[in-house]
């Protein structure tokens, strides 16, 4: 890694909150964008299965995303960050104000 440590972690959280929030409004190609394409990659999410495999990651992330639309407000909180040479990785939790599967926003 050639950045500062603090650059590449405040960079990483702000994509990481603009994704959150275009996932809420049915747009999961950005945080797709955030995701290795190196295997082994592993998805441990809490809405929808646990994944291992690229191609199976971005099936499961556009089925979460399809569910969503008309999101208007989206929060993270992280944890835990962690970040290495060749690894990053963050746990922690979301919310957000969204019509899931057309029902109305909170249902």
């Amino acid at each position: 890694m050639n950045e500062h440590p603090e650059d590449f972690r405040n960079a990483t959280l702000r994509r990481q909150a603009v994704a959150h929030e275009e996932m809420v409004r049915g747009n999961p190609e950005p945080f797709i964008r955030m995701w290795s394409r190196r295997e082994p990659v592993s998805l441990f999410g809490a809405w929808g299965p646990c994944q291992t495999g690229w191609e199976r990651l971005v099936r499961t992330f556009r089925w979460v995303g399809s569910r969503y639309s008309g999101g208007t407000a989206a929060t993270s909180v992280v944890e835990v960050l962690g970040l290495g040479d060749e690894l990053a990785y963050t746990v922690g939790y979301e919310g957000q104000v969204a019509s899931v599967d057309g029902a109305p926003e909170g249902q």
